[in-house]
């Protein structure tokens, strides 16, 4: 999930007031702050190393962020040419002061979003036309929320977490509630699901996981609080019997996902400093497990590759990204803070090449409007790396070196996830319209 580089500090008092329904602002100062940054470089040494995708998979669903519970797609399928198929309104468009905190999500040719009026809106995925939709109840009101909340789908049941913590779990049959909780804090993530059960990483460092027959809480786990953060938070990452959950404090937890016991625990933390940014150790991107390995990356400029089974510190790069990574074969594709895209050796954490996206993206554009550019993370399809901005522009890029291979104008900011199923790929826009590409 992308998210917008403001600093927020919620205070009490914002949530009590949220609690009453009283139209209120979030207090606290908002503020734009860059860490500094290490520019990345190609690494002359891997001149001759090929980038080695896996065979292509046509994943027909996307049920939740990330498309799956590891976060971890590898390869997904796309048509070899895409055409705009459909577009589609699915709410009002955003305030300044508010963001999508998640994608949407596909499931048996349906497409799902909510929206910030706590609306839950069904399309078909061929036409664009709209199945049913489903309004939900929330202590928000619609100018009170920041993040409207988020989707994921398992079997019959649709979950939803709303940005005031509240969450229901819908009959995709009935279309009518089966239970709806209530978390008494904000979320700012995508809840990931796993064998009947639902975890959801709050903005107070709290991990909640749920039964999803029936809403009975499982377990909890705790991590430090951090008044400094950035706006949005990771979604957990499940490989193996093993939940990875990381906070804003820059805190990375290793949990057993039956019990919630620690495994094991590291940070992405630096050496504290009197430069505010460097202090911000934020860990919004999502943590992606493949095989025995997990990576991670956070704000404060570390990325950094761990076995799963047993934290040990494979390596680490001065990287910092609020988007999540993409890791398939034997790369890692991220969108670093800088704007830059690097295709990472994954077993070295070595640099194979880099693309400067607000050169190529917005070749077209003056000097003043490529100022404060964001980009989605990097979405690999059908040998393919797609990459969305706030600029309205779309382009592919080739996985082996990064050249720009196609790009489009749609006119209209682009600041959450690309998805793709079924070889199509969808974009959901800061208009709240959703574009289908097919």
């Amino acid at each position: 999930m992308l998210q917008k580089a403001l600093l927020t500090v919620l205070s009490l008092t914002f949530i009590t007031a949220c609690a009453e329904k009283q139209k209120v602002k979030l207090e606290g100062e908002r503020i734009t702050i860059k860490p500094e940054q290490t520019m990345l470089q190609a690494d002359l040494s891997l001149a001759d190393l090929k980038v080695i995708l896996p065979t292509q998979i046509n994943y027909q669903d996307w049920t939740q962020e990330g498309g799956f519970a590891d976060h971890a797609p590898l390869h997904p399928k796309m048509d070899k040419v895409v055409k705009k198929a459909w577009k589609k309104s699915v709410g009002s468009v955003l305030k300044s002061y508010q963001s999508f905190s998640s994608s949407p999500i596909i499931f048996n040719n349906t497409l799902y979003n909510i929206n910030t009026d706590h609306e839950i809106i069904a399309l078909d995925t061929k036409t664009g036309k709209k199945k049913w939709d489903l309004e939900l109840e929330s202590e928000l009101d619609s100018d009170q929320v920041i993040t409207p909340g988020a989707l994921a789908i398992d079997g019959t049941s649709l979950i939803a977490v709303l940005g005031s913590g509240d969450l229901y779990s819908i009959n995709l049959v009935s279309k009518k509630i089966n239970w709806h909780k209530n978390l008494n804090e904000p979320v700012r993530s995508a809840p990931t699901i796993k064998d009947g059960q639902v975890f959801i990483n709050s903005l107070n460092n709290k991990l909640s996981v749920f039964d999803i027959a029936n809403g009975n809480l499982i377990w909890t786990h705790t991590g430090l609080n951090e008044k400094l953060t950035i706006l949005g938070d990771s979604s957990p990452a499940i490989g193996q019997n093993i939940v990875v959950v990381t906070y804003s404090s820059g805190e990375i937890y290793a949990l057993d996902v039956k019990t919630g016991g620690e495994i094991w625990s590291d940070t992405l933390a630096s050496t504290a400093t009197f430069d505010l940014s460097e202090n911000i150790l934020d860990v919004v991107a999502s943590p992606v497990i493949v095989g025995n390995y997990l990576h991670v990356v956070n704000y404060n400029g570390k990325l950094s590759t761990f076995r799963l089974k047993t934290g040990q510190k494979i390596w680490t790069r001065n990287v910092s990204s609020v988007t999540t990574p993409w890791v398939a074969g034997n790369s890692i594709f991220i969108v670093a803070e800088n704007g830059l895209l690097a295709c990472i050796y994954k077993n070295t954490g070595q640099v194979k090449w880099v693309v400067n996206l607000n050169e190529t993206m917005h070749a077209k554009l003056d000097k003043e409007d490529k100022e404060n550019p964001i980009f989605t993370s990097p979405l690999l399809a059908g040998n393919r790396i797609v990459v969305a901005s706030n600029k309205g522009f779309i382009a592919s890029f080739d996985p082996n070196n990064g050249d720009i291979s196609a790009s489009v104008n749609i006119k209209e900011s682009i600041s959450v996830n690309p998805i793709v199923a079924d070889g199509a790929l969808y974009f959901l826009t800061d208009r709240a319209n959703i574009i289908s590409y097919r």
